[in-house]
Formats: C-alpha cells, sequence, structure tokens
C-alpha cells in the first residue's frame, strides 16, 4: 500500500477493492457499485466497527475472504481436531490481529503473516498460543501484551 493511505487497513482494503472494481467488468462491480466505502466494509469485515480513521474489527465475512483471496495471499492453517472456535479465541484473534483473517471451526485463513506464523508454529492450536502469550506476560495485570 502507499504511504498516501491514512485511513484504518479496513477502509484502505475497501478502497482497493472498489477501485479494482472499477478498472474492469466483474461481479465485484456489481458487488460494490453504488456503495460508500463504510457501506463496502461492512460487506467485507463480518466484525468491523467504529469509523474510518480508527475501525475495528479484522474478522472477515465469507464474501470478503472470498474477494481477498482474489487480490492477496492468505495462509490457510488447519485447525486441531474436533475442536471449536470460542469466544475468548476470537477475542484473542480480534485483538492481536493486524490484518483482516477468517474463521471456521476446520480452519484459520489470516492475511497476517507473523500471526499465520505463530498460529502454523502452533499447529492451528489457538488456546496453546494464547496460553504462551499469557505465560510471556504474567508478571503484568495485562492477559494480553501488546
Amino acid at each position: 500500500m502507499t504511504s498516501t493511505m491514512t485511513m484504518s487497513i479496513q477502509t484502505d482494503i475497501a478502497t482497493i477493492l472498489v477501485k479494482q472494481a472499477s478498472l474492469t467488468e466483474n461481479p465485484l462491480k456489481s458487488m460494490v457499485d453504488g456503495l460508500s466505502i463504510q457501506e463496502v466494509c461492512y460487506l467485507i469485515f463480518h466484525s468491523y466497527r467504529g469509523n474510518d480513521k480508527q475501525a475495528k474489527g479484522m474478522r472477515l465475512s465469507d464474501m470478503g475472504l472470498n474477494l481477498l483471496k482474489a487480490f492477496f495471499k492468505c495462509k490457510n492453517i488447519k485447525m486441531p481436531g474436533g475442536s471449536k472456535i470460542t469466544l475468548p479465541q476470537l477475542l484473542y484473534l480480534d485483538r492481536v490481529s493486524t490484518m483482516p483473517y477468517w474463521v471456521s471451526d476446520e480452519y484459520i485463513a489470516i492475511f497476517d503473516t507473523e500471526l499465520g506464523m505463530m498460529l502454523a508454529l502452533a499447529e492451528g492450536n489457538l488456546n496453546f498460543l494464547i496460553e504462551s502469550r499469557f505465560r510471556l506476560t504474567s508478571g503484568t495485570s495485562k492477559i494480553i501484551k501488546d
């Protein structure tokens, strides 16, 4: 991304997608045609909240995952068998992820290379990753250290 982008990462991504859609005739154009950048953000981010400059929520909707996969690289990390995504795990991802991600009980698709690498090393075990970060920061009052 260029240094001229000063909004949140969510609005930057939505802006790129809208620009790409305007360049050619494709299904994306009909989906975003006439929508504001804010409305596009709500379409592609499942947990989008806030405003243009201080937005939160990197969790993608199903459509957001499909759109971003067409333009950006992502890593699919298989979740351990029989595990179900939990609220504390979602809160952890929402807090630490600096790039978009999508979750299911089977796998996590993540566009954040650092977090993706940590998840891959933990073999997709979010609880292990959360506990590891907690052990590293147990001397502080914060559960998750930024």
